[in-house]
């Protein structure tokens, strides 16, 4: 197994250069996958390791169990919140052989990759989702509730396309001002 810098250092003399504005400093592994069997679905989860120095986070350690499927819809989330920005990709789904041991081992170094780079990107690591990504410990719960208060935002998806198609709304109204022989229409 390759070694690895001491991330502790990394984040503490970053940790000094922070407090005159220098973008946070991210140090994230992704370790020990996980081979997870219930009746129905087989998957791997990963314990992601972050120490920081930003702001944000209530704390400058911590530790969470992701799927593949949650480092998926992270960039998924992303991609659709920064629509001008590049968001580095996940490594592609595997529907066979996904739980051999090497495949597991380049996964996790992919997505650890992955998650770096997206975390010390100077826009996305800023992103709520993001934040909500590394440090929540009812992620599955937190995802549930995010997408109702973005439907909620919107009004939902066949909202805003049938507000695109239909356009304004406009009634014909018959007042006393209007000319003989003409209605007049008001907006909606």
């Amino acid at each position: 197994m390759q070694s690895r810098s001491n991330p502790a250092n990394n984040v503490n003399a970053a940790a000094a250069r922070n407090d005159k504005g220098i973008q946070p400093v991210f140090v994230i592994t992704v370790d020990d996958p996980q081979k997870v069997s219930d009746p129905i679905l087989k998957f791997t989860m990963y314990t992601v390791h972050t120490r920081t120095t930003s702001p944000m986070f209530q704390k400058s350690a911590f530790s969470v169990l992701r799927r593949y499927s949650d480092f998926l819809w992270l960039y998924e989330t992303l991609s659709l919140n920064h629509p001008g920005v590049i968001v580095p990709p996940v490594p592609e789904k595997m529907p066979f052989g996904r739980f051999n041991e090497s495949f597991l081992q380049s996964r996790r170094m992919a997505l650890e990759t992955c998650i770096q780079k997206t975390a010390n990107h100077q826009v996305l690591s800023k992103d709520p989702d993001l934040k909500m990504f590394l440090e929540s410990d009812s992620f599955a719960l937190d995802i549930k509730q995010r997408k109702a208060e973005l439907a909620n935002q919107s009004g939902g998806l066949m909202a805003t396309i049938g507000q695109t198609i239909a356009g304004p709304r406009f009634y014909e109204t018959d007042e006393a001002e209007s000319v003989p022989g003409q209605s007049r229409v008001t907006a909606a």
